[in-house]
């Protein structure tokens, strides 16, 4: 029982440490007059995909790579089934911004990378800092793009707050709350695989990826309440972008992942089928029905239901 209301406790702690993240660096772009859009596309994805980040880095560290790979495997398949999933159920989405079409195109392709450089079973510091060069090219180019064509409002992120020493509380806080939530839910995951029995890798991508989608779900359920729909789901794909590029990458650069052959004959495959099956939407305008949210969650049930047979 103590050992589930860790595993709890770390879940909440890593949304709020998340919320404050987001929030401080939010504020900290807009004094320093970083544009609109920049904190968006940025810091939005790369604060909800935080908790991953840091759970991974940890798991790595302390020699649990199953864990840190399907964190990061896991999260991408839920953010795609339940993010959207639940989002597209409670508020059908109608997205018409071609950036988010082309960072759906670019998820896909990071995608397809993460798996090949995850064949011979390692990914290395030379494949880490490979996808680490990616993450720059896409946050440039998306950038670069994206003021071209001058879409900045519907990324945008409202500050409030423009205090200096507000902001900088906020980034110790949510970092803070980020160390501590990913320690618990860690060291959580890791006994609840004993009690139960089960691989570490099945409670990372399950348990603990859920866990750490919880900032990207909830974050684009508000979005979608608030009519910004591209927030919405630009926030669940760039998300998925930076766990590949940025949070395989920099993890791998520090401490090279042991990548399981489970991961690459079911896994990945499964993760790529999620993204491959967002490609028939971009035909159109983006438009995700209740019926498309209904599908990817029956999908993601009998994936879970798999894992765990």
């Amino acid at each position: 029982m103590q050992t589930i209301l860790y595993f709890i406790l770390g879940v909440a702690i890593l949304y709020v440490g998340a919320d404050w993240f987001v929030k401080g660096a939010s504020s900290l772009s807009a004094i320093f007059k970083i544009t609109p859009l920049m904190i968006g596309m940025v810091v939005v994805s790369a604060g909800t995909s935080a908790p991953e980040l840091l759970v991974s880095l940890m798991a790595a560290i302390r020699g649990n790579s199953d864990i840190s790979i399907g964190n990061v495997v896991g999260s991408n398949i839920a953010n795609i089934a339940l993010g959207l999933g639940l989002t597209s159920i409670i508020f059908p989405t109608n997205i018409r911004e071609k950036i988010v079409k082309r960072e759906m195109i670019f998820m896909l392709i990071a995608s397809i990378v993460f798996a090949i450089v995850s064949l011979n079973g390692t990914i290395g510091r030379l494949e880490g800092g490979f996808l680490l060069i990616l993450m720059v090219f896409f946050v440039t180019y998306s950038y670069n793009t994206a003021k071209k064509e001058h879409i900045a409002k519907s990324l945008e992120v409202i500050v409030e707050d423009k205090s200096l020493t507000h902001s900088l509380l906020w980034l110790t806080l949510g970092c803070a709350c980020l160390l501590l939530g990913s320690h618990l839910l860690i060291s959580a995951g890791v006994k609840m695989a004993v009690w139960f029995g089960i691989s570490e890798l099945v409670i990372g991508i399950s348990l603990v990826a859920v866990g750490t989608s919880v900032p990207e779900i909830a974050t684009s359920i508000v979005a979608a309440y608030k009519k910004e729909f591209d927030i919405s789901v630009g926030n669940i794909v760039g998300s998925n972008i930076f766990n590949i590029l940025f949070v395989i990458g920099l993890v791998a650069t520090i401490k090279p992942l042991h990548v399981s052959p489970e991961v690459i004959t079911i896994h990945l495959p499964v993760m790529l089928m999620f993204a491959i099956g967002l490609l028939p939407i971009m035909k159109k305008d983006l438009i995700i029905t209740r019926i498309d949210g209904l599908v990817l969650l029956a999908s993601y049930s009998i994936y879970i239901g798999y894992v765990y047979l």
